[in-house]
């Protein structure tokens, strides 16, 4: 049966979600704390009451399965962008991957509906494994910040704003530097307004992978740089994409500062 179980506030222990309880209604901010994990089995729903956040110091494990997706969504009866704030992942959320960049620890998504944020997930000062999930009509589904080893891999963006965002230059506690090891790999970005739109100020772009993505139908598939100054570009490898039908550009790469901090390489950008 149904029990519609409500969660907020701090969650201080090891805590699980399950599919028999579901759905659970998030009725106000959510921590979880650094050493704690929040696990979610698959098949649950999560509804989010308006203006509400998940903040993960500690572990989120979402993963579902092909048959039962874990999904977050909107409690409100019409659902739209922006109605709630989305699921942070804090710099004591390590995580690690293995060579083959398959998932080791740390907060995971897989088979994963992720609908009406602000802002999907937001990564700072960390990394995150995302697999088989799907971002629907979010503002922005997904913010990297300072991140280091964050795959996204297999998962469908559409109809958000943005799909994948780094910020020109944030300010407050949580500032920008040199976005490493990210993997944006066979998925699926259609009818964004942006697809991907990676623009961070004067900071270093190190081993960032956009390959074998299909993009289509949005605005603006990749725009990459611009701004004021643009990013430094160390190492980006942008190969193997299919893209058409997106209206204004399929790629733009627009304006970078400078050649990346501690190469010597004569192209470091590579499309």
């Amino acid at each position: 049966t149904s029990h519609n179980l409500h969660v907020s506030g701090v969650i201080s222990s090891d805590k699980k979600l399950y599919k028999a309880c579901s759905p659970y209604t998030v009725t106000g901010n959510v921590l979880v704390k650094e050493g704690v994990t929040l696990t979610i089995q698959a098949g649950v729903m999560v509804k989010v009451d308006a203006g509400t956040y998940i903040r993960v110091e500690g572990t989120l494990k979402a993963v579902g399965n092909s048959n039962e997706y874990i999904t977050f969504e909107s409690n409100k009866s019409t659902q739209g962008w922006n109605d709630w704030k989305g699921i942070e992942i804090r710099p004591t959320s390590s995580s690690s991957l293995d060579n083959n960049l398959a998932y080791v620890s740390g907060s995971q998504f897989k088979y994963v509906k992720l609908k009406h944020t602000e802002l999907g997930i937001y990564v700072y000062n960390t990394g995150v494994h995302i697999s088989n999930s799907e971002f629907s009509n979010n503002y922005k589904a997904i913010e990297i910040r300072k991140t280091n080893g964050v795959v996204i891999d297999n998962s469908i963006f559409s109809d958000n704003y943005i799909g994948i965002w780094s910020e020109y230059e944030p300010q407050g506690q949580d500032y920008y530097g040199d976005i490493k090891n990210t993997y944006i790999k066979n998925s699926i970005f259609s009818s964004n307004t942006n697809g991907i739109d990676l623009i961070m100020n004067q900071r270093d772009f190190i081993n960032l992978n956009i390959t074998n993505n299909v993009i289509k139908e949005n605005n603006i598939g990749i725009d990459f740089g611009g701004g004021g100054y643009g990013p430094r570009v160390h190492s980006v490898l942008i190969n193997e994409n299919i893209i058409y039908n997106n209206t204004s550009y399929g790629v733009n790469l627009n304006q970078v500062y400078g050649q990346g901090t501690g190469t010597s390489a004569d192209y470091p950008l590579e499309f």
